[in-house]
């Protein structure tokens, strides 16, 4: 997944691995937590392979959304240490749905 921060928006977007995923939010990791804070809107953008037994989807979502909770890494293990944050879709992800050529 790609984030980025209010603001950010014009810039290359931070990385991150969602945990879980459900209609009203999303929870992820990654090592660009720092500068986040609590209340913050970021831009989410989803995207992936799934072939469901009848060839490749590529799927992406998109959407706006708020920090609900940051998790630190619980011990600190360098520049590469994951954090954990928790947002609240801000409003209904927009989905792209295709069938790839390959």
């Amino acid at each position: 997944m790609e984030f980025s921060p209010a603001g950010e928006e014009a810039t290359a977007g931070r990385m991150g691995n969602t945990a879980n995923v459900s209609a009203g939010g999303l929870y992820f990791w990654t090592p660009e937590w720092e500068g986040l804070d609590v209340g913050q809107g970021l831009t989410l953008r989803l995207s992936g392979l799934d072939g469901l037994g009848s060839g490749p989807l590529f799927r992406s979502l998109r959407s706006k959304a708020t920090v609900l909770r940051l998790d630190p890494p619980e011990t600190d293990k360098g520049p590469y240490a994951k954090g954990g944050i928790a947002v609240r879709f801000d409003e209904r992800p927009r989905f792209d749905v295709y069938r790839s050529s390959a």
